[in-house]
């Protein structure tokens, strides 16, 4: 709301510009008729136009107020409650700024002060709200191209899919009597312990054709053949939707996630989503590591709660910021507003709270701990953590 209630103060200003320009043509100009400005290019001429360009709808003052009126309430509420990118935002501003320029004029005099002519092409003589509106349809045009081609790329990155990758892995003289599965994670770091656990448990894992176990022990000689399917179609949708990007590069982005956002599609949540709004930003890349409904997600955040979340691009980067909050090597702060007063204003509450491992909507009783500093909440828990851990407080 803050930012369409910014963008119609912009409007504003455009108009209130526009106006003062107005005034001024009429002061300077109606007793001369016109002045040079640019030489061969522009020149300052007094005109008062009763219709649209081009003489369009001449002498039809009722109908370009209604229409014209009805068309800018319109463009308003898109301002106030419409999320969009700031290049069309901007469009807009632009438009509707211009708009309101020339419907004032409509309203007080039944005219639209003109004052500038070109010199140097056959064209009608127009005003700042003219420009303000003819750059604001421009860019519109433009930002629907660029939405064009990010789609494009988009549906591109889609729909190519990579050929099914086949590793040989040859065994080394010390290596003979290890297990398979220790053996594999030497081998392939850039793959994660579950995810060529996964590979061995389909029997993407062989040796002479023959799937091996994850606690087989390696013999001289064997040559082991490693498997990765291709990745999973990503089943979400790119959405055009705004994002606050805090921080990006080649390999992440920090987003800021806002309040009533899911993160990923779900049941009731079908699109909407951070991750259909990052599927249509990256232009699909992003890692898959998290499979077709979680692409590039490390880790979430609740619907209501609003915050930073770290998004991978890379597989290698997904690998690495999962083994980081695994081991607990990234700092994540967590602010709540708590009713009531603390009996300490710094601590740590350690209670048995947790999901119940047979119902994951009921709390268990699985250790968890949280620190309290005064005005500010810090801990590794969720929101309902931070909720039960305060009354216990």
């Amino acid at each position: 709301m803050l930012v369409g209630i910014l963008s119609i103060l912009a409007a504003a200003g455009l108009m209130l510009v526009d106006q003062l320009i107005k005034l001024w043509a009429t002061v300077e100009l109606l007793p001369v008729g016109s002045k040079p400005f640019i030489p061969h290019v522009l020149e300052f001429y007094y005109l008062l136009n009763d219709g649209m360009s081009f003489s369009m709808l001449s002498g039809k003052r009722t109908l370009l107020v209604v229409v014209t009126g009805v068309m800018l309430a319109v463009l308003a509420g898109m301002l106030l409650l419409r999320k969009m990118p700031r290049l069309e935002r901007a469009a807009w501003i632009l438009v509707m700024g211009g708009g309101v320029g020339n419907l004032i004029d409509r309203i007080r005099t039944g005219v639209v002060v003109d004052y500038l002519n070109c010199l140097f092409i056959n064209f009608p003589v127009f005003n700042f709200a003219d420009v303000c509106i003819c750059v604001g349809v421009g860019l519109l045009v433009l930002s629907l191209l660029l939405d064009m081609r990010r789609e494009q790329k988009a549906k591109q990155q889609r729909g190519v899919r990579p050929q099914m990758e086949q590793r040989e892995l040859t065994l080394a003289p010390e290596s003979v009597g290890l297990r398979l599965d220790r053996w594999l994670a030497e081998q392939c770091p850039d793959l994660s312990r579950s995810q060529l656990q996964n590979l061995i448990e389909a029997g993407s894992v062989t040796c002479n054709g023959s799937p091996l176990n994850k606690k087989d022990k390696l013999k001289a000689g064997q040559t082991i053949l490693l498997t990765l399917p291709d990745p999973q179609p990503i089943e979400a949708q790119p959405q055009n939707i705004p994002l606050d990007i805090v921080y990006e590069d080649d390999s992440l982005l920090v987003v800021n996630k806002p309040k009533g956002m899911v993160v990923h599609p779900a049941p009731g949540n079908p699109d909407g989503t951070m991750v259909n709004a990052l599927l249509w930003h990256c232009a699909g890349r992003l890692s898959g590591i998290g499979g077709a409904i979680r692409p590039g997600i490390v880790h979430r955040i609740d619907k209501d709660t609003s915050g930073l979340l770290v998004v991978a691009k890379t597989d290698a980067a997904h690998q690495a910021l999962t083994e980081q909050m695994s081991v607990h090597s990234i700092h994540r702060v967590y602010h709540a507003v708590v009713y009531g007063n603390l009996k300490e204003d710094t601590g740590f509450v350690e209670a048995p709270i947790g999901r119940d491992p047979k119902d994951r909507k009921k709390d268990g009783r699985h250790p968890a701990e949280l620190q309290i500093c005064l005005h500010r909440l810090a801990g590794a828990g969720t929101v309902r953590q931070l909720y039960l851990h305060c009354m216990q407080a």
